[in-house]
């Protein structure tokens, strides 16, 4: 499994850095206009940040930091992803210290929303939600963590701001929302949509 994630993160980490090359798939979504281009932005590594969320998480859930969450925040912390106008010859990707990812898609390990804000709802039948994303003002990216403490999997859910809905699942796991995400041109609404989330306008 970890193995697998590794080989998930160096080919997002690949894709981002050369973002620019995104924006014809972004400008046909409607997401970049004709004279934007898509800038990433990944969050500087946080050693301390990782070990303090693992904690935190084995604290609330009585359970072993996921795995492949470790690794995504090990490798990449925080991921930003936006169609900007700019110059095209400018940096694609830039690595930034994580409170300076600008609205990032992927939060890191700390620095940017409270991943436990909704630990102890019940909005999912299976377990408690731990956020680790968001499209700001459309909803939140939240693994659900099972009651049953010898159950390690952890699907991936999309949370509506207003908390009001049942989440929706929309992948398996942390590295097949990744994987499906790499494989959209990293267009998350292409992949929540195909996933069977109604977007808010």
């Amino acid at each position: 499994m970890t193995v697998a994630m590794r080989d998930t993160l160096k080919a997002m980490r690949e894709k981002l850095g050369e973002a620019h090359a995104l924006a014809a798939p972004w400008r046909r979504a409607g997401l970049c206009s004709p004279k934007e281009w898509v800038y990433a932005w990944v969050g500087a590594s946080d050693p301390e940040g990782v070990r303090i969320a693992a904690e935190e998480f084995e604290a609330s859930f009585g359970r072993p930091f996921p795995e492949d969450l470790d690794l995504l925040w090990t490798e990449l912390n925080g991921i930003a992803i936006h169609a900007r106008s700019g110059i095209p010859d400018a940096p694609a990707c830039l690595q930034v210290e994580p409170r300076a990812l600008p609205d990032p898609i992927l939060w890191p390990a700390r620095g940017r929303g409270d991943p436990l804000q909704i630990a102890d709802g019940d909005l999912h039948p299976t377990g408690n939600l731990y956020v680790v994303g968001e499209l700001r003002g459309r909803g939140m990216i939240a693994l659900a963590v099972p009651d049953d403490e010898d159950d390690r999997s952890c699907e991936v859910v999309w949370v509506e701001p207003t908390l009001t809905e049942r989440p929706v699942r929309i992948a398996a796991s942390l590295r097949e929302l990744l994987d499906r995400w790499l494989r959209a041109d990293f267009l998350l609404q292409d992949v929540l949509v195909k996933a069977g989330v109604k977007l808010q306008k």
